[in-house]
């Protein structure tokens, strides 16, 4: 299947609202979603502002550079985020800032100073500070026992969630920006073409059941010329037919019985101008032009009728070969058919190193100064290998030697490509995406495969199947969009469990549902002006597992 990379057209979205005492801003790491408590979010936005000089803006303009609040997922540039939340209650028009839920990572170490800083700056009566995989749990399953496991854009966060409290966390550091990232390393140093965009693969991502049974499946498959689960990332190249030019050429070439060489004066070539008048001169010039044209035919014509009597004899010599030694001959064949793949293979290399910024060929090819004996042999081989004419009568001389031992030899296998050459496509000369898709969404449940020493959902998962007996899982983020994510989770999460067969739940929503299930509930402290004089502020987590006297109320 060929697809198209395109670049996302990027655009924020403004929706009407009404009002409400309350304003969410889910602040997350990729896409900010704000709005009046109760709808669906009234803005959406890139999580980034546009700053140049005293300028700045929530929307893109020329010149700006981006700036960001995060440092990973947590907010360090408060400068940056007061200007965030100036547009945003610029747009929304608040007659007076009575209540605010505001989203960010669970354990956040700049929890306190969020706090201070909301109430400082905005002087809002109540805020909670809340996580929103557990807005978006909420909105979904109610306060519902069950593991969340929230991929999002800076990171995998799984909650446990037990009597509507955060009981545990884990965190793998991996999400959706370090997916792009990797799958386009991965994706470049297969093919050295920087100009795709290779993150919107993202989309076509899918996870496996068995990645390594599917994997040897997908090379099983293209080892027969099957390509059925292959993405192609450039169009196919039609056959290059024969121009009406190249039926002239030919033609003009084959010598006429009628054809004779015309007559040249050499009287006239070898004497000097100073002896001639001015009309002789010019005949002079027309038969030095006849002269050189004429011999250049002919050496060509001798040349060709040479190849083509070169050709007759080494066929001559072929078939007395095959009819003295067969065997040796077929040998001998193979031999010249290995070197012609070889030289063929030698010639795509140059040409790609030629491309490739990175090297030697590269700076050689592009070098302004004056190139030593050895860079110029370079050059010429180059140049040698970027002559298509040429490369088109190897590969015509290589079809024929593919032909000729075939008809000798039926058990002949002309060519046979390694692992890497059949995934990366060099084989039938495209550029395709196989294992490459299923391997990202492998990388959440094992680290290991790229060198990550921490957990993968799979050792966290039976971790938390043994300790806290889940029945339900919930599905949330952005990066949890992946195809099938949710039959391998229950798979693995089944196999474990000591409770029978667990559920999974994907979110409805899994972008917009953190804000529609933003309100104010017990499983975050509700921070009020009068706390906040008394600097009475405390880490979310702990304080979920405090009695708190706050005013809270549940939706």
């Amino acid at each position: 299947m060929y697809l198209e990379l395109r670049n996302p057209l990027d655009k924020n979205r403004y929706e009407k609202y009404s009002k409400t005492d309350t304003i969410v801003i889910d602040n997350g790491t990729y896409e900010c979603k704000a709005g009046y408590c109760g709808e669906s979010p009234q803005m959406v936005f890139k999580n980034v502002l546009y700053r140049q000089k005293s300028v700045s803006s929530i929307e893109n303009f020329q010149g700006a550079s981006p700036k960001t609040m995060f440092d990973g997922d947590v907010v360090t540039n408060f400068e940056v985020l007061e200007h965030v939340i100036d547009k945003i209650l610029g747009y929304l028009k608040p007659e007076k800032l009575r209540n605010l839920i505001f989203t960010e990572k669970v354990f956040n170490p700049t929890h306190e100073e969020l706090v201070r800083f909301l109430f400082d700056v905005y002087g809002f009566e109540k805020i909670q500070i809340g996580v929103d995989s557990y807005y978006s749990c909420l909105w979904n399953l109610g306060a519902e026992d069950c593991m969340i496991v929230d991929m999002s854009h800076s990171a995998t966060t799984c909650l446990v969630i037990q009597e509507g409290r955060i009981a545990d966390v884990y965190k793998i550091n991996f999400g959706g920006r370090s997916a792009g990232d990797y799958l386009s390393a991965l994706m470049f140093n297969k093919f050295f073409d920087g100009k795709k965009n290779y993150r919107a693969l993202i989309p076509h991502l899918r996870c496996s059941p068995d990645y390594r049974r599917e994997s040897i499946e997908i090379l099983e498959e293209m080892k027969a010329g099957d390509y059925s689960r292959n993405y192609f990332l450039d169009e196919e190249l039609e056959v290059l037919r024969e121009r009406p030019a190249d039926k002239k050429q030919k033609i003009c070439a084959v010598p006429s019985a009628s054809s004779a060489v015309p007559e040249i004066d050499a009287r006239l070539l070898s004497t000097a101008d100073a002896e001639l008048g001015a009309e002789e001169i010019k005949e002079k010039k027309k038969q030095k032009i006849l002269y050189h044209s004429t011999l250049h035919r002919l050496r060509v014509r001798v040349e060709r009728s040479l190849e083509r009597l070169s050709s007759h004899i080494s066929l001559m010599e072929d078939e007395r070969e095959k009819l003295e030694n067969l065997e040796e001959f077929i040998s001998r064949k193979k031999a010249e058919f290995q070197g012609l793949k070889r030289e063929l293979e030698m010639r795509s290399k140059l040409r790609r190193d030629a491309k490739n910024r990175k090297t030697y060929e590269f700076q050689v090819r592009f070098k302004e100064g004056e190139l030593t004996p050895d860079e110029k042999i370079l050059i010429e081989k180059i140049q040698d290998a970027e002559d298509l004419d040429k490369e088109n009568k190897i590969l015509e001389s290589l079809k024929g030697l593919v032909h000729q031992i075939k008809e000798l030899d039926p058990h002949f296998e002309p060519y046979v490509a390694d692992t890497t050459d059949l995934l990366n496509g060099h084989f039938i000369g495209r550029m395709n995406a196989n294992v490459d898709l299923l391997k990202i969404p492998e990388i959440v449940f094992s680290p290991s495969i790229i060198g990550l020493d921490q957990m993968g959902l799979t050792e966290i998962m039976d971790e938390v199947s043994r300790k806290y007996r889940v029945k339900k899982v919930f599905l949330t983020g952005g990066f949890s969009q992946i195809k099938d994510i949710d039959a391998r989770i229950k798979s693995e999460m089944t196999s474990m469990s000591f409770v029978g067969e667990v559920e999974v739940v994907r979110a409805k929503d899994p972008i917009g549902d953190p804000f529609r299930g933003a309100t104010f509930c017990e499983a975050f402290p509700t921070y009020t002006l009068e706390q906040h004089s008394r600097a009475d502020f405390g880490d979310p987590a702990e304080a979920s597992n405090k009695e708190l006297v706050s005013d809270t109320r549940s939706r």
